[in-house]
């Protein structure tokens, strides 16, 4: 009788456990291959403007390359202390484009091509609302730039300060693909625990909640005009208000006209109202974010207009 035959229940087991450990590491390694998990996008808490970017990493997911510099921004080189040359674009997830999109993609990007010697930086955060922007921009005094582009959605004048509990992101580097994958799965069920949260939230705080907003970024506004920087202020679209026209917000409308808050709303724009249904859905990634061509139709838009503002800058680095 060999070994194997004497302890039948050792072997099953280290068989089970052997199978269990390759198919592990199966999954470990094509997680890894095509899905690019084990290397998320890494963020720093902040009582002050909440969360953002983690500065100087590179991340390399599902084809896209997500370079993020020295001042957490996502921009393909670090930046010096000259601020002429420089652009800042802030927003929210859809300013950010998410990891499905690289740098060079990006509106932010595509939005100086014809500014001969501007360099654009894109500090969109996830989840963000005007709140933080504001907190990042005049309470943390962020000035890395002449130009200040602000692309919203009308969802972020009901966030008030987000912060980073309960997001699904990273601060540190998981040592496991499979570590990342469980963890945000956890996260994303912990998340629903909170469906329909927004049941408890009156009219009352909606509307003080959006006059807020309204009045931190029109003082966000005021304090970059006032020290001689350039303020633009975008509003971005979805799938519902570009397609199906649904009408502004009502309270967002009041409240912004309230504080002489004026904006370009995308979704007026020609360059959308021209194209057919199915061509204005080819905008989108989802409901929400968008797709290569959306970023690229939101670039050169906005991009006309900052070539019509600025020129040339003042120092040609």
């Amino acid at each position: 009788m060999n070994f194997f035959e004497r302890h039948p229940k050792l072997t099953l087991s280290t068989i089970v456990g052997g199978g269990v450990l390759i198919l592990l590491a199966v999954a470990e390694f094509s997680l890894r291959l095509f899905f690019g998990l084990g290397n998320p996008v890494l963020y720093c808490s902040s009582p002050l403007f909440g969360y953002r970017l983690q500065p100087n990493q590179f991340v390399h997911r599902r084809g896209a390359e997500i370079r993020v510099n020295n001042l957490a921004l996502r921009a393909d080189r670090d930046w010096d202390e000259n601020i002429e040359n420089k652009i800042l674009f802030l927003g929210n997830s859809v300013t950010y484009g998410g990891t499905y999109i690289s740098n060079n993609n990006l509106f932010s990007h595509l939005a100086v091509q014809g500014l001969s010697g501007y360099v654009a930086g894109n500090a969109g955060v996830n989840g963000w609302g005007i709140e933080n922007i504001s907190a990042l921009i005049v309470d943390y005094e962020f000035l890395p730039a002449r130009t200040y582009v602000s692309v919203l959605q009308e969802m972020d004048f009901y966030r008030g300060l987000s912060k980073l509990a309960g997001k699904p992101f990273w601060t540190t580097k998981p040592t496991f693909a499979l570590q990342e994958l469980l963890g945000s799965f956890y996260l994303d069920r912990l998340s629903g625990m909170y469906e329909n949260h927004e049941r408890f939230v009156s009219t009352l705080e909606n509307e003080k909640t959006v006059e807020r907003s309204c009045a931190r970024l029109k003082a966000m506004d005021n304090f970059l005009k006032l020290r001689g920087y350039t303020h633009l202020i975008y509003f971005s679209t979805n799938t519902d208000q570009l397609l199906k026209r649904v009408p502004p917000d009502t309270i967002v409308a009041k409240l912004l006209k309230m504080y002489d808050i004026n904006g370009v709303y995308l979704k007026e724009k020609p360059e959308l109202l021209s194209l057919t249904k199915a061509k204005q859905k080819e905008l989108f990634y989802d409901w929400n974010h968008l797709s290569v061509k959306g970023h690229e139709l939101w670039g050169k838009i906005i991009g006309e207009d900052l070539q019509r503002l600025l020129g040339k800058p003042s120092k040609n680095l």
